[in-house]
């Protein structure tokens, strides 16, 4: 092509280019690398004035501007990260729509993710595996969103490590070696002059918590020296403690060789402490010990103490021919020596008398509601084959308060009674001495005014815990019950 031709082509060219670029095409800005906004509506003016064309590409683009006069309002923003909306009208045109939405980073990733600024793979990206800013270890990589370690090397706190040699991570994660301690194919070990105890490198020449052989401690106050437990100065080891054989009451003069009663040990002896006297091995206190009352062997008679080396009677009592008595209580000399009190009396404040409940009956104490010699009255004496209760000579729980009362069986339960009907019943029982709960009487189904008796007291008709009985009558209970009631009503005196 000659010369001039092609100078004028490429000058037409370049002049459609800069006209399209203008903002006279189509009333829009073109877009640049990340597409601005468009541009608002053509100054024309009037009823149909343009709208602003919307920016394109992959920026944000700015909202369309406002048309100029009545009409419509400026154009779309830019996709994907949405423009802002167009300003309205100056005379009324309404206002541009906004720009269509887009991802946060204005980036799009196709099959990959948007990490910052830039698109990665999550299933072998090393600086984010599995998820952004996830970073693996320096010399691992990413497969399968998971960081893997070279081989030979275990993934453990966020690092790969030979667990071969790792001191931090021994033979497995966390697996930490004791301070001095280094990993030798997958175990801790110590330097040459140490042993590994437990989780410390220990000197078992020196270590007094592992003297000669880890976990060989030595006792309090004792050093280590060369595998061997040394005390101070003056002690001895025995039983593991350090001790003084010179005073020590549990070895002394050798380890094991104990003092007995109550001798110390004094430079390598046992011996009675001062003030005492060794009486056939016994450190005796001849002023106050009442076996050797002032010498070996003699000792006190009778309740009497050592007092100064000499026996006397404790304070509060008097030396009756040898015997210390207390006066105001001692019945053989109540309120003197030898003034004795009669039967069974007690003394009771230096005098001889019977205790409460009790009376004199020819110089006896009775209970006359229950002596049968004395029942009710001195010399009231039951006839044979009666039982003297509450002071009357009785042949049954029930006599002299009901004739031919009905005996109540014994059962697992107690003695039990039921159904009773809606007649009246004198029953009795005997015999009745529980052991695994308290005395007491349950009835049921008692109504319409149905009443109910004890040995002769009226007692409330009470189910489940039922009401406590007091002393029996004669060995036993009566019980009346009253007529009324329901069939089905009945008593239990329980053994359970």
């Amino acid at each position: 092509m000659p010369k001039a031709h092609r100078s004028r082509l490429s000058g037409l060219l370049l002049a459609l280019g800069l006209a399209c670029w203008l903002p006279r095409c189509g009333g829009a800005e073109s877009d640049d690398l990340f597409g601005s906004g468009g541009s608002g509506g053509s100054s024309a003016g009037g009823p149909d004035a343009g709208v602003g064309g919307a920016g394109t590409g992959n920026g944000s683009g700015s909202g369309g501007s406002a048309g100029t006069t009545p009409g419509s309002g400026g154009g779309a923003g830019g996709d994907p990260s949405g423009g802002a909306a167009g300003a309205g009208g100056s005379t009324g045109g309404a206002a541009g729509s906004a720009g269509v939405a887009g991802s946060p980073s204005g980036l799009e990733c196709g099959d990959r993710t948007a990490c910052g600024d830039s698109c990665v793979d999550l299933t072998t990206n090393s600086a984010h595996c599995g998820e952004c800013d996830r970073v693996c270890p320096l010399d691992a990589s990413c497969a399968d969103s998971t960081c893997v370690c070279p081989e030979g090397r275990e993934f453990c706190a966020e690092q790969c490590v030979n667990l071969q040699t790792s001191a931090e991570h021994c033979g497995g994660c966390d697996r930490a070696c004791p301070l001095l301690a280094t990993c030798v194919g997958g175990a801790c070990a110590c330097p040459d002059e140490r042993e590994l105890c437990g989780d410390v490198c220990a000197d078992t020449e020196t270590d007094v918590a592992h003297c000669g052989a880890c976990d060989r401690a030595c006792p309090e106050g004792a050093s280590c020296e060369d595998a061997t437990c040394v005390c101070p100065a003056d002690t001895t080891v025995c039983s593991d403690a350090c001790v003084d054989l010179q005073t020590s009451y549990a070895h002394c003069g050798a380890c094991d060789a104990s003092c007995i009663n109550n001798q110390i040990c004094v430079e390598g002896a046992c011996a009675c402490p001062e003030g005492h006297t060794d009486c056939d091995g016994t450190c005796a206190d001849l002023e106050t010990d009442k076996n050797h009352c002032a010498g070996c062997g003699m000792a006190c008679a009778g309740n009497k103490i050592c007092d100064g080396g000499v026996c006397v009677c404790p304070p509060g009592h008097m030396d009756c021919g040898g015997t210390c008595a207390d006066l105001a209580t001692d019945a053989e000399h109540c309120g003197m020596c030898d003034n004795a009190c009669l039967g069974n009396q007690l003394c009771i404040d230096s005098e001889c008398g019977c205790s409460e409940g009790e009376v004199l009956c020819e110089q006896t104490c009775v209970d006359l509601d229950s002596d049968p010699k004395n029942c009710g009255g001195c010399g009231q004496q039951c006839q044979p084959g009666l039982l003297c209760s509450q002071g009357q000579c009785l042949r049954s729980p029930c006599d002299k308060i009901c004739n031919d009362p009905e005996a109540v069986p014994l059962s697992d339960e107690g003695f039990r009674a039921d159904p009773l009907g809606t007649t009246s019943h004198c029953l009795e029982v005997k015999g009745y001495a529980p052991t695994e709960t308290d005395r007491r009487i349950v009835c049921w189904e008692f109504a319409a005014g149905r009443t109910l008796r004890v040995n002769g007291e009226n007692a409330p008709c009470q189910p489940d815990d039922g009401h406590p009985l007091g002393e029996p009558r004669a060995g036993g209970y009566c019980i009346q019950v009253g007529p009324g009631g329901a069939e089905f009503a009945g008593i239990l005196l329980p053994v359970r």
